[in-house]
């Protein structure tokens, strides 16, 4: 594996745990209540991963692009503009794909409890009706 590969792969999961840390954590949430106070389309970036991520992977996109430079210093700017513009889009796409299947794990996981009350209270009802 290459730098760079690993590079961008502990830039992504940085990205992605930078925004559910201003996303959905609670040591984010006076970001989020700022961002409600301004308005309604600010409120909706602080909440949304995938806007966050675009804003956070800026950074890193510029880090990886510079660290990539300077390990092959032959590239023509054009190359180094089209390495940010990919790096920048995979942070954002991996963090969007992340918090996506974390949403799902959530939902399963919160499915799969209401199911087991739902196993339960017709246990319950099961056996009071044999007592």
């Amino acid at each position: 594996m290459t730098p760079s590969l690993i590079l961008t792969a502990l830039a992504a999961i940085a990205v992605y745990r930078g925004s559910r840390f201003l996303t959905g954590d609670k040591v984010g949430q006076p970001f989020r209540d700022w961002a409600k106070a301004k308005s309604p389309w600010l409120e909706y970036l602080s909440t949304c991963d995938w806007c966050v991520s675009t804003y956070l992977g800026i950074p890193f996109a510029i880090l990886i692009t510079w660290h990539t430079d300077r390990i092959d210093d032959t590239r023509t700017g054009v190359e180094l503009a089209l390495w940010f513009v990919v790096t920048w889009l995979t942070l954002s796409g991996v963090t969007g794909l992340l918090s996506t299947c974390e949403q799902a794990i959530d939902n399963r996981s919160r499915r799969d409890i209401a199911d087991a009350k739902m196993i339960e209270t017709s246990l319950e009802a099961l056996n009071d009706e044999r007592r």
